[in-house]
């Protein structure tokens, strides 16, 4: 019972994930005028690639490790400090570097920036509650996150520009992070941290960010790429038609990445089985339903 309820913790955290990824699309399009919308998705874009890549390169490689010894308690602090470390100084050179360029878009690039350490760093989280078979805990972090961000932009009017909305999307990740933080740090008392292995030629989650880039990656920058060569406008209603799928894709992404570890935790081969078929069922059920919404949708 415990390891199914871990999965269907997993499983709704993930769904609570992509429905705040939706609501502040939606929110952000509202608030927005067409080409303000544009230049918000293109940030949000750039946002989207780099959580990627930092949940292949330290997230993915954390929810393999098995047990809830200090070897692994350490590795979730590790991972999580490496995050915020990294997105700190990427964030700083990104926000210097937007700084020097005018226009809109750059000044929403240079709010990202600032506010990186903090969104990826909520998300690290999550992966380390995920390996501490605690997900309850992450989905607690993404219910206030939810609530936080849907404060913040609800307080905005139509004509909001794109740096002001980068700027309260990140912010209202705050309470979450401090709270997830505090959170971590009670389940991990006394765990030694390690940064170097992260940095070690060989690091699993190399390979995992390799097949990031080539797959998902590619796939979304080219979005950007569009906009380039084509009308800016592009990236606003390619986002706008994508949201529409934005829960299934974030949702089965999510499940093939926290489930199979969590599953493999099933001792007994039977429960192990029949927790898979549940799973299964579920995830088949949730895609019929939103294939069925979107088919009644009027053209």
């Amino acid at each position: 019972m415990r390891a199914r309820w871990a999965v269907l913790s997993s499983v709704a955290d993930q769904g609570v994930a992509a429905l705040t990824n939706i609501l502040v699309l939606v929110a952000a399009a509202r608030l927005s005028t067409v080409a303000d919308f544009a230049r918000f998705s293109a940030v949000y874009l750039v946002f989207t690639v780099l959580l990627g890549v930092s949940g292949a390169y330290t997230g993915q490689p954390l929810v393999l490790k098995r047990g809830g010894g200090v070897e692994t308690r350490g590795a979730c602090r590790s991972a999580v400090a490496f995050t915020l470390l990294a997105a700190a100084s990427l964030g700083a050179l990104l926000a210097a570097v937007c700084f020097l360029v005018p226009g809109d878009t750059a000044r929403a690039l240079m709010m990202l920036g600032l506010v990186l350490p903090v969104v990826l760093g909520q998300d690290a989280v999550r992966y380390a509650f995920s390996t501490l078979q605690q997900p309850h805990l992450a989905l607690l972090s993404d219910l206030v996150r939810l609530a936080c961000v849907l404060g913040a932009l609800g307080t905005q009017v139509y004509g909001a520009p794109p740096a002001r909305l980068i700027a309260l999307w990140g912010l209202s990740a705050l309470p979450a992070l401090l709270l997830s933080a505090a959170l971590l740090h009670r389940a991990t008392a006394g765990a030694p941290t390690a940064l170097r292995p992260l940095l070690r030629r060989g690091h699993l989650g190399q390979r995992f960010t390799v097949e990031f880039g080539v797959g998902n990656a590619t796939s979304q920058l080219s979005v950007l790429g569009l906009s380039a060569v084509g009308n800016p406008l592009l990236v606003g209603a390619l986002r706008g038609a994508t949201t529409l799928f934005g829960p299934l894709n974030v949702l089965f992404t999510s499940a093939t990445s926290f489930g199979p570890p969590l599953l493999g935790r099933i001792t007994d081969e039977r429960r192990r089985v029949r927790a898979t078929a549940v799973l299964a069922a579920v995830l088949a059920a949730t895609a019929a339903l939103w294939a069925t919404a979107l088919a009644l949708l009027p053209d």
